[in-house]
């Protein structure tokens, strides 16, 4: 699945990114998330997230939790893209 993101969101996806780095560097972790949350979110955004954050080399081991909140952005966009259903 291909998305368009438009302008003003990539600055909400560089700051998460960001965020995702700094606690990653500073060997900081985010609560863990509830399952349940992942059934909004199309399975390829959660891919996709996972993707792109498994690009930032490092230490560390991307976990759902980061995944997921990345992928609320990618869903939106999805969802913007995708109209009413």
């Amino acid at each position: 699945m291909e998305i368009h993101i438009p302008r003003d969101r990539w600055l909400a996806i560089g700051a998460h990114v960001l965020a995702f780095v700094r606690r990653m560097t500073n060997g900081e972790r985010l609560p863990v998330i509830e399952a349940e949350l992942f059934a909004e979110i199309h399975p390829d955004m959660v891919m996709l997230s996972h993707k792109v954050l498994a690009e930032e080399k490092g230490p560390w081991q991307v976990d759902d939790t980061e995944a997921f909140l990345l992928a609320v952005h990618f869903e939106a966009i999805r969802a913007m893209q995708m109209g009413p259903t």
